[in-house]
């Protein structure tokens, strides 16, 4: 739980509104209270998001959601700019530095380019399996070997 609490520490100090989740219903629940009913999401591919359900809560709750990762059928222009102009981005990270700072690398590079000049308020949800307590050359690491 020390290496937590420091990063999310050194978040906050980078500006970021880091919280702790004790699990991934929490971490959910928390996610769900960050972005109201009348914001539409658009959702970049992530594990960590698809195994927490969010697109069916946000959608069964009345969000509209962008998302590419629906299937061929709707890997389009169109979800990529739906996630680009939506209100919100929901996303993850590769990994997380105990410093403070996110590492990612992408296939597409919707991620890279959505956190920095997309949607308004992005919301970047990590599980303690992203964080790492070195500097770059283990965040690249666990990009190339674990991500």
């Amino acid at each position: 739980m020390d290496i937590i609490k420091e990063t999310i520490k050194n978040l906050q100090k980078r500006h970021f509104c880091a919280y702790y989740a004790k699990d991934s219903d929490e971490a959910k629940e928390q996610v769900l209270k960050l972005i109201s009913p009348e914001k539409s999401v658009g959702i970049g591919g992530s594990m960590t998001i698809g195994g927490m359900g969010l697109y069916e809560a946000l959608k069964e709750r009345g969000n509209v959601v962008w998302s590419h990762w629906l299937g061929e059928e709707t890997f389009t222009k169109a979800q990529f700019e739906g996630e680009r102009t939506a209100d919100v981005y929901l996303c993850s990270s590769n990994a997380v530095m105990k410093r403070g700072a996110l590492v990612n690398t992408d296939g597409l590079g919707n991620r890279a380019a959505y956190l920095f000049h997309g949607p308004e308020t992005v919301v970047v949800v990590c599980g303690k399996n992203k964080i790492v307590d070195g500097g770059y050359e283990e965040a690249i690491s666990r990009v190339k070997n674990v991500a």
